[in-house]
């Protein structure tokens, strides 16, 4: 099995789980207001920041941002599950 099919596998995020923006996308992600790419922009989601999925449609993730209440769409390739306490 490839590696990258092993790593996308360990950050799928599933309805009803909580994710965050991988590291990676440091500057932010946008989140759509609708699941398209050339939806209204609602505001930018950061890594750290705790997002609770909501519903996946067409390889896109209808998320809330839990800080600040606001809901949209993100493409799923862009978040990872939130990290759990350690117990």
């Amino acid at each position: 099995m490839p590696q990258f099919e092993s790593v996308e596998g360990l950050r799928r995020v599933e309805p009803g789980q909580a994710a965050t923006l991988i590291p990676s996308w440091n500057t932010g992600f946008p989140l759509r207001g609708e699941p398209r790419q050339d939806a209204e922009r609602l505001g930018l989601v950061r890594p750290g920041q705790k997002l609770d999925v909501l519903a996946e449609k067409n390889g896109l993730l209808q998320v809330r941002h839990e800080a600040e209440g606001l809901e949209g769409w993100i493409p799923a390739h862009v978040v990872t599950r939130w990290p759990e306490p350690q117990t």
